[in-house]
Order: C-alpha cells, then sequence, then structure tokens
C-alpha cells in the first residue's frame, strides 16, 4: 500500500512501541508512561513539538523530541524501529524514495491491526520538520513549490487550490481535469518536499502547466 495525499504533509506512518519488534531489545523502545513535564520548546514548530512530546509512547520518542530537533541519524532509528515493528506483525515495510512506505499489502484490516501495534506520529513529524523548517502552512507551501516550478498558471491563486481540493467540491470537469495533475509526480514531491530540500522533484518532468 502506498498512499500519499495532497491533504497533508504528514507521512502519517506509525513506529513500533513494544521490545519484541527487535532481536536484541533496545529498552528505549518499550511502550513507557510519560514521567515528568514536557519541555519548553520553540520555534516555528514548538506547538507540534509540545503536542507530540506529550502523546509519546516511548523513551526513544522522548529522547528524539526533548531537544527540539531530530536529526537523519533519529529519523533513521524511526525508520528501523518502525520497519522491525511492522515485520514482527507479519508485514514486509520497504521505504520508498519519496518517504512512505510500501507495506507488502493491499489487506487493509491486516494494515491496521499491525498498525494498532506500531503506531506514533514522531516519524511523520521528522520528515516535515526538515522538509518544511518554517512550518509554512501545507496548501500554501504546495500551492507556491508548483508555482515556483511553472505547474501553476500565476492567475492561479491559493483560493483557487484550497477550492479544488475542497472534500466538498462538487463533481465536475474542472475537478476531473485537476484530479490527474493533482496525483501527479510533481504535484506529490510539491507536498512531501514543497521547498525541494530533499531532492523529490523529477528533474525531468514533463507535466503540462494546470490553468483552472
Amino acid at each position: 500500500m502506498t498512499a500519499p495525499t495532497l491533504r497533508a504533509i504528514t507521512v502519517g506512518v506509525a513506529v513500533c512501541a513494544l521490545a519484541a519488534c527487535t532481536a536484541t531489545p533496545d529498552p528505549r523502545y518499550t511502550t513507557a508512561p510519560l514521567a515528568g513535564d514536557v519541555p519548553q520548546f520553540d520555534g516555528p514548530w514548538a506547538a507540534e513539538l509540545t503536542e507530540h512530546y506529550r502523546d509519546s509512547l516511548s523513551d526513544l520518542e522522548r529522547e528524539i523530541l526533548r531537544d527540539g530537533v531530530i536529526t537523519e541519524d533519529e529519523q533513521q532509528a524511526l525508520h528501523d524501529w518502525y520497519i522491525g515493528c511492522m515485520a514482527g506483525q507479519g508485514l514486509s515495510v520497504t521505504l520508498l524514495d519519496n518517504g512512505g512506505f510500501d507495506l507488502g499489502s493491499s489487506d487493509q484490516d491486516r494494515i491496521l491491526a499491525a498498525e494498532s501495534v506500531c503506531r506514533t506520529n514522531t516519524l511523520g513529524l521528522a520528515w516535515e520538520m526538515r522538509a518544511n523548517p518554517e512550518n509554512v502552512p501545507p496548501l500554501e507551501a504546495t500551492h507556491a513549490c508548483l508555482q515556483r516550478h511553472g505547474l501553476l498558471a500565476a492567475s492561479f491563486t491559493l483560493d483557487d487550490f484550497v477550492r479544488l481540493l475542497d472534500e466538498e467540491a462538487d463533481p465536475s470537469i474542472e475537478w476531473n481535469a485537476w484530479s490527474d495533475f493533482h496525483w501527479s509526480e510533481e504535484t506529490i514531491a510539491c507536498n512531501r518536499d514543497p521547498f525541494d530540500i530533499l531532492g523529490l522533484f523529477p528533474e525531468d518532468s514533463t507535466l503540462e502547466p494546470y490553468r483552472g
């Protein structure tokens, strides 16, 4: 299953909270209730860091979040943790170049059951912080990325963009034409990496600009 969406940057993946997920369990990986105060975070991601720390399930997550910075090595530790846990639930997980995961199955019940064991939002937060360090609102950042790459006409405003993404939008020829553009590799790249920090935008793009 691979399901990147434009509605949110977050990877939305889960991370293991049980020691049994690794061959030689690290005690930081075990489920442990929050004890003590939540650190005082500052900067553009302070609110999200506070929320994720408060909702964290393990000492590993809290160790990673505590200083308000998630390094590439720490993000890799979360990847390893999640992949190991899902393997323990019988799912072979492959990390994709766009930061998502191929779960090796389309069985939604099986996936949901596995992620009920292996879940946290810290890994998604790690990706978001690297891709959008100033925490620009996601739709604004994606819209700006598409315009920067010449894929939206200058006259196609942020309001136009939000309107077409509205879940209540009526089906129409306009929506159908936008839908193909919406799910293009380029649009997903701008969603996942709106400031071209992670190098996801295809260098050989041939996508025609959407003019509405």
